[in-house]
């Protein structure tokens, strides 16, 4: 592909009061939701998400009125844009996908020709657009290909996955060492922290910090219910040299002291 043909690209923040876009396309058309929420056939999305049209399909949307999304767009005609799209993002029955909001889709199309200035809205149906808008293509394209949400075959999302069980075989096996962290983890699976946390996020919708926590909480839940050791004891069992870290910690994590947990614990185990 050497021009793919984008008619127009732009972004807006949204009013609440925007009005119902409900028209059938007449070409296709890509948009990044960067902040807010909205709703596209019926449907609320939110910053992360996005939708594809396809050309002839009839299509709604509108911005929520408590939370009036801000988005950017691509709209083009060229069927073999469409097709590299959908070969890359993984859109579900609806049209919708995800995206990492890490990478600057939205950034990436407001500074195309306002790289100054901020308008609420913007929208490039130029001469100029045809050149500037090939470029922007490549450039969101090359964005979508290494998104943490892209479509991937079965192949890859099975090694994937196998990773991802890898990581959780080693915290559980490490989380009661102090030292053990998502760096340590990391260096011994050989992979980078920022993939390890975008795989694992993807896969378990928590990051490996927040798995490392649970563990190291649930297992700290279990002790206090069944052994009588100090506070002090369970911590250090659970990867904590300092009793008082654990217990603001665990309060936060389990809306109670230590303390009061086992006594909680305790009593229910007497009703029973």
């Amino acid at each position: 592909m050497d021009k793919p043909e984008i008619i127009s690209y732009g972004y807006e923040f949204c009013k609440a009061d925007k009005e119902i876009i409900d028209v059938i396309s007449t070409y296709h058309m890509l948009h990044f939701i960067a902040k807010g929420k909205g709703f596209f056939n019926g449907r609320e999305l939110c910053a992360g998400q996005g939708f594809l049209c396809s050309q002839v399909d009839r299509v709604c949307y509108y911005p929520s009125q408590d939370d009036p999304w801000t988005y950017a767009w691509i709209n083009f005609r060229d069927k073999s844009v469409y097709d590299e799209v959908t070969k890359t993002i993984a859109l579900d029955s609806d049209g919708v996908f995800e995206f990492d909001l890490d990478k600057p889709y939205f950034k990436l199309i407001r500074e195309m020709n306002f790289p100054h200035e901020s308008p609420l809205f913007y929208l490039n149906r130029s001469r100029d657009s045809v050149l500037s808008g090939a470029a922007l293509y490549f450039n969101i394209m090359s964005y979508l290909k290494c998104d943490s949400h892209r479509k991937t075959d079965k192949k890859e999302d099975s090694a994937r996955l196998l990773h991802v069980g890898q990581a959780k075989k080693i915290i559980d096996y490490n989380c009661n060492r102090s030292t053990f962290s998502v760096t340590v983890l990391a260096a011994e699976m050989h992979l980078s922290r920022a993939y390890l946390r975008n795989l694992f996020s993807l896969f378990t919708g928590i990051s490996p910090q927040q798995y490392i926590l649970q563990v190291r909480m649930e297992r700290a839940k279990n002790l206090l219910k069944n052994i009588s050791a100090p506070i002090g004891v369970i911590a250090t069992s659970v990867g904590y040299t300092d009793a008082l870290q654990f217990s603001k910690i665990f309060k936060k994590y389990a809306g109670m002291s230590p303390r009061e947990y086992r006594k909680t614990a305790s009593s229910e185990a007497k009703t029973e």
